[in-house]
C-alpha cells in the first residue's frame, strides 16, 4: 500500500516513490500572455485600413505557455501523449489513478516524475467516478482539500518536486468538483502557472475551456497575419452559413433557443486603441447593427457608423451622463446615445436588441486585471445576443493574453489546421 508522508498542513499524502527534484529559482512565467506569432518583426504595422503600433504589446511566440484545451477524455489522452517528454515532471489534478495517470507515468519515464492530485473521494455511481487503487510505481498521490486551492498545490509542488516546479500541468478538474467550471479552472491555471518555473504548457479536459479557445482571438496577431485574417474570415463564413441553414430548418422555430447551439460568434481581444478600432474592417459589414459598450465620447462609435452606412445602426453606451452628452453633440451622425451599465442586461435589451457587432471597452476589464470579471461579462454579452451577434470587440490585456495562451487540442494536435493562425 502507498505510505503515509508527512507534508502540507492539512492534506493526506501517499506516496510510492516519492521525488524531490532540486533546482536554481528561475524567473515565474506569464500565463496568456499577449504574444505575436513566429517570424513577425515588433514595429509599425498597417492593418485594415488604419496604422497600429503592436510592437510593445507582442513579443516572441517561444515565450508564451501553451493552454491546450481538451473536450473530452480522447483528445486529452492524446494531446498528453504528445505532449509529455521523458524526463518531464508532471502535475496532474484531478487524477483518477487510472489509465491518464499510468500514460504520464509511462511517458515521463524514469528519469521523469508524476504528482498525482485529488480530492478525497468514495466509490461514485458512475465508473466516471470511480479513482483506482493499485500502486503506480514512480506516482507520488496526495489528497487535497480543493482542487482549486492554487496556494495549496503551489506548496505540493515545491515541497515534492522542488523549487524547479512541474514541466507540465494537467488538469482534469470535472473528475473532482463534478462540474465543468469554466472561470475556477481560469483562475487556477492564472494563478498556479506562473509559479512553476520551467511550465513548457498545461493541458485542461474542460467542454467550456475548449469551445472559448476556439472562439478567442487576437486582434494583434489578426492586424499583422494575412493567415490569420484569411482563418478569421473561413471561421465566420462557417458560422453564417450554419446560422442560416438551422433558422430555416424548421418555420416558426425560435431563434437563439435550442436551434442556434454550437454558433458562437468571434471574440477579438485588443490591447491599444488603435488595435480596437482597427477590428472595425474585420467584422463588421454594411447595413449592420452595431453596440459600443464604453462609447465614451463616441470617437469609436462614429467609426462604427461609417462602416455599416445609411443602412445601418449604431448604438453607442456609456455608464457616464456627462460621457452621453458630448458624444452627441460631437457625433450627430451616430444613430443613438445613451447612458446604460454593460452590466445591465435588461437595459442592453431595451436600447439594443439584435446587435451583429459588439464593441466592449469597459473599465475593470481593460487592464492586465480583471480576468474572470471580463470573461464572466463576454459569456454575459454572448448568451444575451446569441441569436444574431457575429462577433465581439474587446479592448482588453488580459483578455488578450488568454486569446494568446488558449489553443484547441484538435488545432495543438494538427497544425496544418486553418486555427494555425490562431
Amino acid at each position: 500500500m502507498f505510505s503515509l508522508n508527512k507534508g502540507t498542513p492539512g492534506v493526506r499524502s501517499y506516496s510510492s516513490a516519492r521525488q524531490g527534484q532540486a533546482g536554481r529559482r528561475f524567473r515565474g512565467v506569464c500565463v496568456f500572455r499577449a504574444l505575436a506569432p513566429k517570424g513577425v518583426l515588433p514595429g509599425k504595422l498597417r492593418g485594415a485600413g488604419r496604422r497600429v503600433s503592436i510592437g510593445r504589446n507582442l513579443k516572441r511566440a517561444e515565450d508564451v505557455v501553451e493552454v491546450v484545451c481538451c473536450a473530452n477524455t480522447l483528445e486529452y489522452k492524446r494531446v498528453l501523449e504528445a505532449a509529455v517528454e521523458h524526463g518531464d515532471a508532471v502535475l496532474e489534478v484531478g487524477a483518477q489513478l487510472g489509465d491518464t495517470t499510468s500514460l504520464l507515468r509511462r511517458m515521463v519515464g524514469k528519469a521523469g516524475s508524476v504528482l498525482a492530485v485529488d480530492t478525497p473521494r468514495t466509490m461514485g455511481k458512475r465508473e466516471s467516478g470511480y479513482r483506482g487503487e493499485e500502486e503506480l510505481e514512480g506516482v507520488t498521490f496526495q489528497e487535497v482539500t480543493s482542487v482549486t486551492d492554487a496556494l495549496q498545490l503551489q506548496q505540493l509542488v515545491e515541497e515534492l518536486v522542488g523549487e524547479a516546479g512541474a514541466t507540465v500541468m494537467a488538469l482534469d478538474l470535472t473528475t473532482s468538483t463534478g462540474n465543468d467550471l469554466l472561470l475556477d479552472t481560469m483562475a487556477l491555471i492564472a494563478h498556479l502557472a506562473p509559479s512553476q518555473p520551467r511550465l513548457k504548457r498545461v493541458v485542461v479536459k474542460s467542454g467550456a475551456m475548449s469551445c472559448h479557445a476556439g472562439q478567442y482571438h487576437s486582434a494583434g496577431v489578426l492586424l499583422c497575419s494575412p493567415l490569420a485574417r484569411s482563418a478569421l474570415a473561413n471561421q465566420m463564413a462557417r458560422q453564417n452559413q450554419v446560422r442560416g441553414a438551422l433558422l430555416m430548418k424548421e418555420e416558426g422555430e425560435e431563434a437563439g433557443t435550442g436551434s442556434l447551439k454550437g454558433v458562437e460568434p468571434v471574440v477579438l481581444c485588443g490591447v491599444e486603441v488603435s488595435e480596437y478600432r482597427s477590428c472595425v474592417d474585420l467584422v463588421v459589414r454594411e447595413g449592420d447593427t452595431a453596440l459600443e459598450l464604453g462609447c465614451h465620447l463616441g470617437h469609436t462609435t462614429a467609426i462604427l457608423q461609417e462602416a455599416v452606412g445609411p443602412p445601418g445602426i449604431t448604438v453607442g453606451l456609456d455608464i457616464g451622463l456627462g460621457n452621453v452628452k458630448l458624444a452627441r453633440i460631437k457625433h450627430p451622425s451616430v444613430s443613438r446615445f445613451e447612458v446604460a451599465d454593460a452590466w445591465n442586461s435588461a437595459a442592453l435589451i431595451r436600447l439594443c436588441p439584435c446587435p451583429d457587432v459588439v464593441f466592449l471597452d469597459v473599465g475593470g476589464i481593460s487592464g492586465a486585471d480583471g480576468l474572470l470579471e471580463g470573461v464572466a461579462l463576454v459569456r454575459q454579452l454572448v448568451a444575451l445576443y446569441r441569436p444574431t451577434l457575429r462577433a465581439l470587440v474587446v479592448k482588453s490585456t488580459c483578455l488578450q493574453r488568454l486569446a494568446r495562451g488558449l489553443v484547441p487540442a484538435p488545432v495543438w494536435l494538427d497544425r496544418d489546421s486553418d486555427y494555425t493562425a490562431k
